[in-house]
């Protein structure tokens, strides 16, 4: 529907409807099981933290690497699936994860940035919190993948994605 009010044509509700219908519960599937895979490894760090060894420190070292992994990735799932010609949860997630693995440090200095805009944010009010927030999000997450795209020369610099 992104796709159709960019273009300038108008959405029913009855097409809002469809699209609810068909995506949430495998959008709502998808990030349970993140979910759980992020609460997992973030219940690990404390405890994996308080023991002694190497063994204990590995597994600290790759709890704390799958949740920035995940949540990087989760940075860049809705801009993916906004770029696709056609859109596939499985493959958004996929080529998230591997945009954040092939610039590590480039996902570091936006979600940081992500973060740092939430908890400033966070003192204002839940309502500008949930509203400004996440449309300032959707829109640094959105564009800086387009910009990582273009300069890896994997989008034409002149492309729109909503096209």
């Amino acid at each position: 529907m992104g796709r159709q009010c960019v273009k300038g044509s108008t959405a029913a509700i009855s097409e809002y409807l469809q699209a609810v219908r068909r995506w949430l519960v495998r959008a709502w599937a998808w990030g349970a099981a993140l979910l759980a895979t992020v609460g997992i490894a973030v219940v690990g760090v404390p405890f994996y933290a308080g023991q002694q060894g190497l063994l204990w420190t590995v597994l600290l070292f790759l709890s704390v690497a799958i949740v920035f992994v995940l949540v990087a990735a989760l940075f860049y799932f809705w801009p993916y699936m906004l770029i696709m010609e056609t859109p596939r949860v499985y493959y958004a997630f996929r080529n998230a994860l591997y945009t954040v693995l092939a610039a590590p440090l480039y996902a570091l200095l936006y979600v940081g940035l992500s973060i740092v805009l939430l908890v400033s944010f966070d003192g204002l009010s839940l309502l500008l919190l949930a509203v400004i927030a996440a449309v300032i999000l959707a829109f640094l997450s959105t564009y800086s993948l387009r910009a990582w795209l273009v300069h890896k020369g994997l989008l034409p610099a002149d492309s729109n994605p909503a096209e």
